[in-house]
């Protein structure tokens, strides 16, 4: 339902009514966007003139260049002829840091910032800057459920 307390003692994961719910109590604007509806080049032109943007993926695509093993994305069934559900939903918000692009303008990568720990140098240090290809991008919008983008300004604009 969207409710939340705002307050930084009450941790733990957050759905996108939540987060919007802290920005309006902030005094500022959120826009989300659906995956269906992502798209990097409008992603950047907001990014650019400084909005800021909070992505929500499946964590697990970000430990490795390729998206995960498809066989646990998708629904299918086990050896007993049960149904499971595959696990393809968002579960992890990260930050947009920026964009690169190719020498004809369109882009190459999105770079998000996160914490949490998916991708790892081969030592174990954490790399919480994370380059996704402009494909692989499109790759998670279309392979999983509940991502979203939330650009969000002061409100009044800029």
């Amino acid at each position: 339902d969207g409710s939340s307390t705002c307050d930084i003692d009450d941790v733990g994961g957050t759905n996108y009514l939540q987060r919007e719910a802290f920005f309006e109590k902030h005094n500022m604007q959120c826009e989300t966007i659906s995956s269906d509806n992502l798209n990097l080049e409008e992603m950047a032109s907001r990014f650019e003139k400084g909005e800021s943007i909070g992505l929500s993926v499946h964590a697990q695509d970000l430990d490795s260049h390729e998206m995960i093993d498809e066989i646990s994305r998708t629904s299918f069934f086990d050896a007993d002829g049960n149904y499971v559900d595959g696990d393809d939903r968002s579960n992890h918000m990260t930050t947009v840091a920026g964009f690169d692009r190719n020498f004809d303008g369109t882009i190459k990568n999105i770079y998000i910032n996160d914490t949490g720990g998916w991708n790892r140098t081969s030592d174990g240090k954490n790399i919480n800057r994370i380059a996704i290809s402009a494909d692989k991008f499109y790759a998670m919008c279309n392979n999983t459920r509940g991502m979203r983008a939330q650009f969000v300004k002061t409100k009044g604009g800029f």
